[in-house]
């Protein structure tokens, strides 16, 4: 049996909002909570989780991602406001918002869960959620009290930052004991015919 590959599909992050969302963790870090930080070059906009697959997967949901393409055109979204999930009562997730081409995107990705689900044979569930475009910047493993989370999220002031989506990837997540590695193996132009896929080595 083939080794399987965690996978998913996402909007990876240009440099100047990499180094933004660097600069929003490091002043909530000068609050003092103790919040699990994704490293900022795994900051990314999840579309679609698709846990493990196998090596004979990659070229079909490649392809899907493709069809999906060509019924949208590059979108402009703004990395914008911070919140957590799933409320203040109980923070799990710090995140920072996405505003501008949303129902696009939502549209899209909605596109694109129906299709791999159609492709996977039971495997790609679909959202058990309703997709909300977001950022994810840390995650909360201990109880926090409210009011401190409420007041640093605050006194970090306004966030935006807007950017262009012009690709979409697929995405090996390895995990190691140092955190996790992210490889793209597939990347898809938006607007780009239904072959246009680019292959990357599968290490």
């Amino acid at each position: 049996m083939p080794d399987l590959i965690r996978t998913f599909v996402a909007v990876t992050l240009p440099e100047p909002l990499t180094i933004l969302v660097s600069e929003v963790q490091q002043t909530l870090k000068a609050q003092g909570l103790r919040i699990a930080w994704v490293p900022p070059g795994n900051v990314h906009l999840t579309l679609k989780f698709l846990g493990d697959i196998e090596p004979a997967d990659i070229d079909p949901i490649a392809a899907v991602m493709s069809e999906c393409s060509q019924r949208i055109v590059p979108l402009t979204l703004s990395a914008r406001g911070l919140g957590v999930f799933p409320d203040l009562r109980r923070p799990r997730v710090v995140w920072l918002g996405i505003t501008g081409d949303v129902p696009q995107l939502i549209a899209f990705q909605q596109d694109l869960d129906t299709r791999l689900v159609a492709i996977g044979k039971g495997r790609f569930k679909p959202g058990e959620r309703p997709f909300k475009g977001h950022l994810t910047l840390g995650r909360i493993k201990v109880r926090l009290d409210s009011d401190i989370l409420v007041k640093a999220l605050r006194e970090t002031g306004r966030v935006a930052h807007a950017f262009t989506v012009e690709a979409v990837h697929l995405i090996q997540s390895r995990l190691t004991p140092s955190g996790s590695i992210y490889m793209p193996l597939r990347s898809v132009m938006l607007g780009s015919p239904a072959s246009g896929f680019c292959q990357k080595n599968i290490i």
